[in-house]
């Protein structure tokens, strides 16, 4: 499944994890890959390590990595599998 978001320009960390934690309410699995535009990586870097050289520091998280991708401003996309035992009769 994928989910796809826009964030603002000036998001918070919570606003991510809040991306985050709603995809896992609403397809009970945590993602298994986060992509995001550019502005996005260099956003979500700036607030994680604001020291680091962002071109040399590998993004991830609660453990899921975060790749750079071709994507319009401000975009998140989240995508994962579905346990098929967790799933149930849905």
């Amino acid at each position: 499944m994928r989910r796809e978001l826009r964030l603002s320009s000036e998001f918070s960390y919570d606003d991510f994890s809040v991306a985050f934690a709603r995809f896992v309410q609403i397809f009970g699995v945590p993602p298994a890959r986060a992509r995001v535009s550019a502005d996005v990586a260099f956003r979500y870097a700036a607030l994680v390590a604001p020291r680091a050289m962002p071109l040399n520091l590998e993004l991830t998280h609660e453990g899921v990595r975060i790749e750079a991708a071709v994507l319009p401003l401000g975009t998140l996309v989240l995508e994962g599998e579905v346990d098929e035992h967790r799933m149930g009769d849905w």
